[in-house]
C-alpha cells in the first residue's frame, strides 16, 4: 500500500516509495537494486523470482500497480492518463557498490544493504587531493567557475572578461570560450593550482640563469 503522505505525481514520488520500503528492510528476496527515472522503474532481479517480485510491487503500490501491463499509474488530470513502465532484468551479478555521488543528484539506485569498503589511506606526503563534481560541461565549466571565484576573470554584467580583453557574454559563452581557447585555460589552471599552493615544486622555483 502506498504511504498516505505520498502522492505519486512522478518518478521521484515512485522512488520515495522504494526508499521507505528498504528502511524498513522490507525488499523481498530476489531483488537486487532499483533505479526509477523518467522513462520508467528498472528493477535488477535473481533469476526465477519475477512473479514474486511483480506481487511485491502490486502490494507496494497498491492500487496503482498494473500486473498485466506491468505500469505505475500516476496522478493527472481527468483523461489525461500517465504511467511509468516497470522493466525486470533478471541477472546473477550480485549488486555492484554505489559510486559516492551528491545527495541532491538524481536518478539514485537503491539496492542491497552492504558494508562500504573505504579504501586505503593516502601517505603523509602525498600531494593534497581536491576533487571537482562536475554535473554538466566538463574542463570549461570547472575552469569557469574556479576563476570567476578568484577573480581570475572578471564580470560586468553580462560580459566576461580576462584581463582588458572581453572573452564572451553570457556564462555558457565563456565556458565555450575556455574550450576553445587552451592557451587561455591552461594559463588559468597554472594561476588557480599556484594560488591554492598546487603547483609541482619544479613549477615553483624560477629557473636559475
Amino acid at each position: 500500500m502506498i504511504p498516505a503522505d505520498i502522492r505519486l505525481y512522478t518518478w521521484v514520488d515512485v522512488e520515495d516509495v522504494l526508499l521507505r520500503s528498504h528502511q524498513k528492510n522490507d525488499w523481498p528476496e530476489g531483488l537486487i537494486e532499483a533505479q526509477a527515472y523518467w522513462d520508467g522503474l528498472h528493477l535488477s532481479i535473481e533469476p526465477g523470482t519475477r512473479e514474486k517480485i511483480i506481487e511485491w510491487l502490486a502490494d507496494q503500490f497498491d492500487p496503482r500497480f498494473d500486473q498485466e501491463n506491468r505500469t505505475i499509474l500516476l496522478e493527472a488530470a481527468r483523461d489525461k492518463e500517465r504511467i511509468l513502465p516497470v522493466f525486470l532484468e533478471e541477472t546473477a551479478e550480485a549488486p555492484q557498490n554505489p559510486r559516492t555521488i551528491p545527495t541532491f543528484s538524481r536518478p539514485t539506485v537503491v539496492s542491497k544493504s552492504y558494508e562500504p569498503k573505504n579504501p586505503d589511506p593516502l601517505p603523509d606526503d602525498y600531494p593534497p587531493v581536491i576533487a571537482f563534481h562536475s554535473f554538466k560541461g566538463g574542463v570549461g565549466r570547472t575552469l569557469y567557475a574556479l576563476a570567476t571565484a578568484q577573480g581570475l576573470i572578471a564580470k560586468s554584467g553580462a560580459w566576461y572578461s580576462h584581463g582588458s580583453d572581453r572573452i564572451a557574454q553570457g556564462r555558457e559563452n565563456a565556458k565555450t570560450y575556455l574550450k576553445e581557447h587552451q592557451e587561455l585555460a591552461n594559463d588559468l589552471e597554472q594561476q588557480i593550482r599556484a594560488f591554492h599552493g598546487l603547483l609541482p615544486e619544479e613549477a615553483k622555483t624560477p629557473p636559475q640563469e
